[in-house]
């Protein structure tokens, strides 16, 4: 098939597939869809069937263009139409059998892609519903604990029983979002960098509200120092907040009738300039293996119970393009080092 009748197939294959995708975006499509109508072609004369390139391709365009079961129709009925235009008769009458089950691997990785699509939808939606319940979550909790260890006064005893049917019902919430928040969930996932412009002051307020009554029920000092002048940041507010919460929750967790505190301060890397965020605390401190198990929590699978915040962070840090670092000794504090650009390097 010549480079105008691969032109042609692809613009067939297009007109077909607009009509079922409101929206669909022809001008995008169509260098892909000529790309895969010059290759579907090459994989239909080749001396054998690749069965796993033609999966790709199906695949390919679950993902790349619709996951929408119409689009595989139409693409079958546009390619067994067309696949074979201007291709000599004996030629075509001897590629004829190899059609269908170039369409039938075609729509086997078509059915991948969907399945693919699917499992991403649902992990998206699973990492942003726990993230915006979790936060305020841990408030509910902490506030309430703090009334009734009557830390802000005294309380009743018919508002210490509602007050502990609210602690235990947050806790019990609490735990079965951890249920569905699992490492291996974690590793599916692939979350998008939603860069912004915003303060830091955008990311600590939010921060220090879940942070802020855990600190205070363990009887710890929680302080917040800016040094110099942190500007605006551009980059993923969202993400930026969970690594906070969490490593600042994680040095709370271990600090009893201590301190922590929050040192923010900009420095220049190479001409760029980089935000940082030093947490240090007085707590129990981590042993060596606990610190290596951190340096190197780059998967689910080397991360132990407990730990999971930790694993986040990190890869929260290096989808930011920054990192996280850690210093601990045993009966001495910890502290965690995050730096991270002030401009995310895909912002524009």
């Amino acid at each position: 098939m010549g480079e105008s009748q691969t032109e042609a197939l692809a613009n067939h294959w297009r007109d077909a597939i607009a009509p079922v995708l409101p929206g669909f975006n022809v001008a995008e499509s169509k260098p892909k869809l000529a790309e895969w109508a010059a290759e579907l072609s090459s994989l239909l004369q080749a001396p054998s069937l690749e069965e796993d390139k033609a999966q790709a391709i199906g695949k390919a365009l679950a993902l790349d263009v619709s996951p929408e079961p119409a689009v595989l129709g139409q693409t079958q009925k546009a390619l067994g139409e067309h696949l074979l235009a201007g291709v000599p008769a004996e030629e075509a009458a001897a590629l004829q059998p190899r059609v269908i089950p170039l369409l039938a691997a075609l729509a086997a990785g078509f059915g991948r892609g969907i399945e693919e699509s699917a499992a991403t939808l649902r992990s998206k939606f699973l990492s942003s519903t726990v993230h915006e319940l979790r936060s305020p979550l841990n408030a509910i909790i902490g506030f309430s604990r703090i009334i009734l260890k009557r830390i802000d006064g005294p309380i009743t005893e018919l508002q210490e029983q509602d007050l502990n049917a609210v602690y235990n019902g947050g806790q019990s919430l609490l735990s079965h979002l951890g249920d569905m928040f699992k490492p291996e969930r974690i590793e599916v996932d692939q979350p998008d960098v939603g860069l912004g412009k915003f303060s830091v002051q955008e990311v600590i307020d939010p921060t220090m509200a879940v942070v802020q009554p855990l600190a205070e029920e363990n009887s710890d000092t929680l302080t917040v120092e800016v040094v110099g002048d942190t500007s605006k940041l551009h980059s993923d507010p969202e993400k930026m907040e969970q690594i906070l919460t969490n490593l600042l929750s994680y040095a709370v967790k271990y600090t009893r009738l201590g301190s922590v505190k929050l040192v923010i301060s900009e420095r220049d890397v190479d001409g760029d300039r980089w935000i940082r965020f030093q947490i240090t605390d007085t707590g129990l401190g981590m042993t060596p293996d606990q610190i290596t198990r951190f340096e190197q929590a780059k998967s689910a699978s080397a991360v132990q119970f407990g730990e999971i915040e930790l694993m986040i962070s990190h890869r929260y840090c290096r989808m930011l393009g920054g990192s996280v670092a850690v210093e601990s000794e045993i009966g001495k504090g910890t502290t965690f080092t995050v730096d991270l650009p002030v401009t995310h390097p895909d912002a524009t």
